[in-house]
């Protein structure tokens, strides 16, 4: 068997919340911090095919949630030569609103997620306001749409859907959070996703704030240690540095896009 080929890799950074007055972490509740907040969504782009992985939001929902919204996640993948239209494969690392909500943008795209995430949206724990609040029905219903249509599976724990892309299984911020492992050039990259917001998270092994297990949390840390070459191969969620440790693919999407497959510019 010959060995897996590398992915180029990309974030799209689509809105921006300045100076959000936030609780960070649980051993500061009694206080705020306030902290600057990127959104991104990400591809991962082989010689033969091509993964999205999360979908952001789109403009209302920026607006209804009080964000900046920057341009559509998918304007930024077509200017990287990318039709989400014809979209193949798309792996939603969890459901909240800023990670399922431009789903109608990839129609034809088969989804691959948690059924722990689905049976936690579904279930009685939504009737924790603080739990379901991150939520947006119209985007779950898309999900439940595209599971009707043959189009979604569902993993109880790690896969390799392909040679090179992985998922793993670690919970914590919510039920069925998963975190994505890519082979790249510079070697295997996690993406954390939600499992760490900020790099501080995992310098200082602190959860963020707004977790269904922080013990799962935790432990999602060392998952991502385990699945990546380095703690310098772990991509955060939302931490502004990971544009200015990365380069942009081209000028005309600095701000927008940034290469994860090479290497920090900054750390």
């Amino acid at each position: 068997m010959s060995d897996p080929q590398p992915y180029e890799l990309y974030a799209i950074r689509y809105a921006h919340h300045a100076d959000w007055p936030v609780p960070v972490y649980f051993e500061q509740t009694s206080a705020e911090q306030r902290m600057d907040m990127d959104f991104f969504c990400w591809v991962a782009v082989g010689p033969d095919n091509t993964y999205f992985i999360d979908t952001g939001f789109n403009a209302a929902e920026a607006s209804l949630r009080g964000h900046e919204f920057l341009r559509c996640p998918t304007e930024t993948m077509r200017d990287l030569g990318l039709d989400t239209g014809n979209a193949t494969d798309l792996i939603l690392t969890h459901l909240h609103y800023d990670h399922v909500g431009n789903l109608d943008k990839f129609p034809t795209a088969k989804l691959h997620l948690q059924e722990k995430e689905l049976q936690f949206v579904t279930g009685r724990d939504m009737n924790i306001y603080n739990f379901r609040r991150v939520y947006q029905p119209d985007h779950l219903e898309l999900v439940l749409r595209a599971l009707y249509d043959g189009r979604a599976t569902l993993y109880d724990g790690d896969a390799e859907l392909t040679p090179g892309i992985s998922i793993h299984w670690v919970g914590g911020h919510t039920r069925g959070l998963q975190v994505v492992r890519v082979l790249t050039e510079r070697g295997w990259v996690g993406l954390a996703s939600d499992a760490i917001h900020y790099y501080e998270e995992l310098e200082r092994s602190v959860p963020w704030t707004n977790a269904v297990d922080v013990d799962d949390m935790l432990r999602a840390h060392d998952t991502l240690r385990e699945i990546a070459d380095s703690t310098e191969h772990i991509v955060a969620a939302h931490d502004p540095l990971v544009l200015r440790r990365y380069p942009a693919p081209v000028k005309e999407l600095n701000g927008y896009a940034v290469r994860l497959d090479m290497a920090s510019q900054e750390t």
